[in-house]
């Protein structure tokens, strides 16, 4: 049987996989947050003191890069809807994650990873504060799924993404 020949999408995954064994997570942390509430609005939408839903919009940017690391930066918000779909709070925070690599890398494989996997990173901070923030509203922890629901989105849709309890 003739041996398949590999495509050059093939080659360029490949080289992506080798690009992430290179990739080292070295911190991450909160570099600024904020929640509000409309306790009004909250207690005359959901009087079963029910959790709202959330409707999660983020976006990931390299903040810097050089040959031997890069800081990607994760902004995220977090509108708290009523059943009725009326706005009682919101939460916003942009977290921030160190990379070192053992090796320079190219752009696009930097940019791929922070629009990607980066996420991955993000998600259990952001999870945290969300549950706590909510707690600390004086409602029901919100609790997000342990993973990320929203993948990735195509460039027209970079925008928005929701989330349901």
């Amino acid at each position: 049987m003739p041996k398949r020949s590999r495509t050059a999408r093939t080659r360029s995954d490949d080289r992506y996989l080798d690009f992430i064994k290179t990739v080292h997570l070295a911190g991450t942390g909160m570099d600024k947050s904020s929640f509000s509430i409309d306790r009004e609005k909250l207690a005359a939408e959901t009087p079963d003191a029910g959790t709202p839903s959330a409707q999660i919009t983020g976006r990931h940017e390299i903040a810097k890069q050089d040959a031997a690391a890069f800081v990607v930066l994760g902004h995220y918000d977090i509108r708290m809807k009523s059943k009725s779909g009326a706005e009682v709070g919101e939460i916003t925070c942009t977290l921030s994650a160190l990379f070192s690599l053992d090796a320079e890398a190219e752009q696009a494989f930097v940019q791929r990873f922070a629009e990607n996997e980066a996420r991955f990173v993000f998600w259990p901070n952001l999870r945290h504060y969300v549950a706590d923030s909510t707690y600390r509203m004086g409602i029901t922890p919100m609790l997000l799924p342990l993973t990320s629901e929203f993948s990735p989105p195509r460039k027209e849709e970079r925008k928005s993404r929701s989330l349901r309890r």
